[in-house]
């Protein structure tokens, strides 16, 4: 809390103005007092760093809820970029700390505004099919390490789909930023600070997709019982696919 009030008084804001997006990110989730440094130095460190964190905010303020060009999907990426390097080249744990829940949120700026989640999302699909060139790439193990060995071999064929299935702005974001999808697809961000990272909830796509599957094959078998005909799925399709749910990730 004490960061959180230095901040606010070292660019003469008061704690009421900052946007709602913004108070979230500024009651940062780490220790009051740095773990290799000085207070007043991370105080300082953090406090120039957002000065990017408020350049972000008020670029991206009236555009969260409307459908952006590809060009300015590329401008926020510029702007993270600029704001990660900021907070990584302190050497003091909290900044860096601190960075980590910023960089996190731009996970998420860039998803929204390059909109690539579903795109990825049928790519699971297409995965899971097994009939493709992702038969050759284990990209769904649970190893993180054999995980990016897939992602990373399987470039190739993961690109020829997204290239032929994702919009502009999706397909422009796997072409230029295939290593980022990559790190947040392969990398845990959680930290002792901070919990829920934008990688779990990549991965947790998967477990959905499948979720949606189960429940729609349960909601077969309830119309069959009602109506008295035939179900065309039967125990040995159903429970595998119950199991999958829960034990894919899990």
């Amino acid at each position: 809390m004490l960061l959180y009030f230095s901040i606010l008084l070292f660019f003469d804001v008061h704690p009421s103005e900052a946007k709602p997006e913004f108070r979230r990110l500024l009651p940062a989730r780490f220790s009051t007092r740095s773990l290799d440094c000085p207070a007043i130095e991370s105080i300082l460190s953090i406090g120039i760093c957002s000065e990017d964190v408020f350049q972000l905010s008020e670029y991206t303020d009236q555009s969260f809820l409307t459908t952006v060009s590809l060009e300015y999907a590329r401008n926020v990426t510029k702007m993270c970029n600029y704001m990660d390097s900021c907070f990584q080249e302190s050497k003091c744990k909290d900044v860096k700390n601190a960075g980590k829940i910023y960089k996190d949120r731009c996970d998420r700026l860039e998803a929204h505004y390059y909109d690539y989640e579903y795109c990825l999302a049928n790519f699971y699909e297409e995965i899971a099919k097994n009939t493709s060139c992702t038969k050759d790439y284990n990209y769904f193990s649970k190893d993180m390490e054999v995980k990016r060995a897939a992602w990373t071999s399987g470039k190739d064929c993961a690109q020829t789909y997204f290239k032929s299935n994702c919009a502009e702005k999706p397909r422009a974001y796997f072409n230029d930023h295939y290593d980022k999808l990559v790190e947040l697809l392969t990398v845990d961000s959680d930290t002792e600070f901070y919990c829920g990272s934008f990688h779990d909830e990549l991965i947790a796509m998967l477990c959905e997709r499948k979720a949606y599957k189960f429940k729609l094959a349960h909601e077969e078998w309830v119309i069959a019982q009602r109506e008295g005909y035939a179900y065309t799925r039967n125990d040995s399709e159903i429970t595998p696919m119950y199991r999958d749910v829960f034990v894919s990730y899990g």
